[in-house]
């Protein structure tokens, strides 16, 4: 499995770009993020390689979404060096969830409270379903990613299997002067309905028809 490292000084560009190739020719890609102010950044690249894909798809249904499983995150503080550990595949059909449920984070938020906020999503109803959360900026990154991992520890009490899958997405820019001032979305869910294939990519259309091309002796008489 082809793997991408994220660290401080890796440029979020550089990130969505090896995702994006590798992801074209495998179903998963390891990723590892090490240091500070890696966190939020390793979702927008997500995010914006899950939107390279389905360009160069030609936005064919059936596609889904780029989700991050989370395998591994220690953190001790925002402003400290972290270590974020996971996989980064195509979930088919990710749950969707009502906007007026969408959980707002602060950097300030408690980790215990925001992650049984989670759980309350998440169970409601008969299957593990979705939890939504927005936010802006590193520090708050990093409260959804912890309350994410405390949700996955307790959730796995009873279903040992269960992983949680991130599912980033660019909100509303709050400024143009820098990306840090756009708000993240993050979908919680099941790791489930994992792609097993490559994306297809759309094929290249003709300017002209057949028939056309053929009166011009451009391709051979069919048939």
């Amino acid at each position: 499995m082809p793997s991408v490292k994220v660290q401080t000084r890796t440029g979020i560009y550089v990130i969505t770009n090896a995702l994006t190739d590798h992801l074209k020719k495998h179903t998963q890609v390891a990723v590892e993020a090490n240091g500070i102010k890696v966190l939020e950044k390793t979702l927008r690249a997500v995010a914006m390689s899950s939107a390279d894909l389905q360009k160069s798809t030609g936005f064919l249904p059936g596609f889904g979404w780029l989700g991050l499983r989370l395998d591994r995150f220690d953190a001790v503080r925002p402003d400290a060096p972290c270590l974020l550990r996971g996989q980064v595949g195509r979930l088919l059909e990710p749950p969707m969830i009502s906007e007026d449920t969408v959980i707002k984070v602060k950097k300030t938020v408690d980790t215990e409270s925001l992650a049984e906020d989670f759980i309350e999503q998440l169970t409601d109803g008969d299957e593990i379903s979705a939890a939504c959360a927005r936010f802006v900026g590193e520090a708050a990154a990093d409260r959804v990613l912890q309350a994410a991992q405390i949700a996955q520890g307790q959730l796995q009490q009873e279903r040992r299997d269960l992983q949680l899958a991130l599912i980033p997405s660019v909100g509303s820019a709050l400024s143009l002067a820098s990306f840090s001032h756009t708000e993240v979305l993050v979908l919680l869910c099941p790791w489930a309905n994992v792609a097993t294939e490559v994306p297809g990519i759309a094929p290249v259309r003709q300017r002209h028809s057949r028939k056309f091309m053929e009166q011009m002796d451009i391709l051979p008489p069919s048939g």
